[in-house]
Formats: structure tokens, C-alpha cells, sequence
């Protein structure tokens, strides 16, 4: 089963990722912001990073695996409530930006489509 790493402050994060996908996916949600090493060791399909995290920004995690050797073939995807953070998503190497609020069925296609 593929693993999908969700990185945000709510928590609750499950709720938005487990009725899109049912059994496709194994969803990870750490109570913390996971390391590169456990980011690594956990192998997930796919990441998916909240701009807003506490103590940084999600662009400066999405860069961190991004610029990780063992990390960056990962695809990322960046969630903000601001389109103006769209291009600074792309500039620090997500593959996908999503705008919050987003349409469910949009979130599960995009993930598929990501998470080979």
C-alpha cells in the first residue's frame, strides 16, 4: 500500500485525506514535522505540506527534501489559502500547489496522478 505523508498543524489531518482516497493509501500524520532521516526511512508516495507550520514554512520543508538527494524524487504538494504563495511553492520545488478551500475529488485525482 502507498504511504502519504501529510505535514500540517491541524490535528486532525486525516479527516481531509482519508475519505478522498479509502484504501489506496496508508496516511501518515505525525503530532511533529518529521526529519529528512524519517522522512527518508518512511519511503511515502507522496507528501503533502500546509504553508503554515509551526516554526517555519512549508516552502522551506518542501526545499529541504527537495534539495535531499534520498528525498527529492518524492512528489510534494504545497496547501496555502493564498494563491500569491504559488510561485514561491514552485520556486522551492513542489510539484503540485493546491488553493485552500479546494474541491475534494480535484484533491483525490491530483494525488493519484502524483502517487505512482
Amino acid at each position: 500500500m502507498k504511504k502519504l505523508l501529510v505535514i500540517q498543524n491541524n490535528a486532525n489531518p486525516l479527516a481531509i485525506a482519508i475519505p478522498l482516497l479509502g484504501t489506496e493509501f496508508e496516511v501518515m500524520a505525525p503530532a511533529e514535522r518529521p526529519g529528512l532521516a524519517e522522512i527518508e526511512l518512511a519511503d511515502p508516495a507522496l507528501i503533502m505540506i500546509d504553508y503554515i507550520l509551526d516554526g517555519c514554512l512549508g516552502t522551506e520543508v518542501c526545499l529541504e527534501i527537495k534539495q535531499n538527494p534520498a528525498t527529492q524524487r518524492i512528489p510534494v504538494f504545497l496547501f496555502a489559502e493564498d494563491d500569491k504563495i504559488k510561485i514561491s511553492a514552485y520556486t522551492n520545488g513542489a510539484d503540485a500547489f493546491i488553493s485552500k478551500p479546494f474541491e475534494t475529488a480535484y484533491l483525490a485525482e491530483m494525488i493519484r496522478s502524483f502517487a505512482l
